[in-house]
């Protein structure tokens, strides 16, 4: 592998307004990506995902049987029909609602084609040598044991004519025993997991309990989850992913790929209507590699004026690899200690119990955790989709304590 220094890893600041239901505009110039169409903004209403309805029982326990499959979707009436990955063959996939400490089971089936929706790279670990078009399903930030859990290595293609090293079953468990949160199902495919979330595998996954109940918080239509992606696509309408090789890098380094249309529950720029009452939104950010900053504004009357006027526009800072995709040739020193200053307390919203936390370019984040009574195999990742398809992830081993 060519040595490279990665000159700075990107932030992208982003922001989502929720009010009249608007967003702010996608602004980023991306090296690798064509524009998408033209598209009209707010002439869609942002659907809500409906509820899976279990499909029958398997040892006392709710039991689901979801197929992965291609699927036609309108994400705007403009772009027509767009092939689309879904579980059910829907994007995003419906939301599986569960209860604290009641078993769930679930059944993942791989029913897509041979052929992967988008350009595949054979050169990134866990892509050579593997089929196309492989699957396994994770459910973040569920504690789940290890055979269940949706290792990267453990999947699987239709049928389960091949499996990874780490594929143990084809049902898999949940416990449901924590507290109460909003969750999320995803592909966790090694080498592949970009190119699936992108092409539609994700949905909802709620997990309830009677703390939340006692609450009193709104319920029924008045809670929303809200899935915020970015896409780009074709002028035909089809999902663009970028698949240009660069020269001289070998295997290929993935830099992180921002869309430039949002995509919100499936659909692009979508209005919401609400009643003036308290809502729960669920908000969720499935994005490959976006950091999304939400926000409230006011607005008069019905048209709302964002490019460049009440809210500041996006701009992208950067790429892994510079600028632009301009790598440079370079040689690492070897790692050794450095004092570089008094450690600093996390940020206001990075407190509490969190599955996923921001690390900053040039910062070591030391992190506490608790390991519960599930052991055998786990990983950690960054949850930059590109970074981790591009080695940033690494298996751990849970193994039981001295007594």
């Amino acid at each position: 592998m060519t040595d490279s220094k990665l000159s700075r890893r990107t932030m992208l600041k982003a922001g989502l307004a929720v009010g009249a239901a608007s967003a702010l505009p996608f602004e980023a110039e991306l090296a690798t990506a064509q524009p998408s169409p033209t598209l009209e903004r707010y002439v869609t209403t942002m659907p809500v995902p409906t509820v899976r309805a279990p499909d029958g029982k398997r040892q006392g326990a709710d039991y689901h049987e979801i197929p992965m499959q291609q699927g036609s979707h309108e994400f705007h009436p403009t772009l027509g029909a767009t092939q689309i990955w879904g579980y059910d063959g829907q994007f995003p996939g419906k939301t599986i609602e569960a209860r604290r400490n009641e078993r769930l089971n679930v059944k993942w089936i791989n029913d897509l084609p041979p052929t992967h929706l988008l350009p595949v790279d054979d050169t990134i670990h866990g892509a050579a040598g593997n089929p196309g078009v492989r699957t396994v399903t994770h459910v973040h930030g569920l504690h789940a044991e290890s055979a269940s859990d949706g290792l990267p290595e453990a999947w699987f293609t239709k049928d389960y004519a091949e499996t990874g090293d780490h594929f143990v079953k084809e049902v898999y468990e949940y416990e449901n025993g924590q507290p109460g949160a909003t969750l999320w199902y995803h592909d966790h495919a090694l080498g592949i997991t970009r190119l699936n979330v992108y092409a539609g595998l994700a949905g909802f996954y709620i997990l309830r309990d009677d703390y939340e109940r006692r609450l009193n918080l709104p319920s029924g239509d008045y809670e929303v989850p809200i899935l915020l992606q970015d896409r780009t696509f074709t002028e035909e309408g089809e999902l663009f992913y970028p698949d240009e090789e660069i020269a001289g890098v070998e295997p290929s380094i993935v830099p992180e790929f921002f869309g430039d249309t949002a995509v919100v529950n499936g659909k692009v720029w979508p209005r919401f209507e609400v009643e003036p009452r308290k809502y729960r939104f669920r908000v969720l950010n499935g994005c490959n590699s976006r950091f999304i900053n939400p926000r409230l504004f006011e607005v008069d009357g019905d048209n709302v004026e964002v490019d460049g006027g009440a809210v500041p526009p996006v701009y992208q800072i950067g790429t892994d690899l510079g600028d632009e995709q301009d790598p440079t040739d370079d040689t690492l020193d070897p790692i050794e200690s450095y004092y570089t200053g008094d450690p600093t307390p996390p940020e206001p919203n990075e407190h509490g119990n969190k599955d996923t936390v921001q690390v900053h370019p040039g910062t070591i984040t030391r992190i506490k955790t608790r390991f519960g009574s599930h052991t055998g195999r786990y990983v950690w990742h960054c949850h930059i989709l590109e970074h981790e398809d591009h080695e940033m992830m690494r298996p751990f081993e849970v193994v039981t304590g001295p007594k």
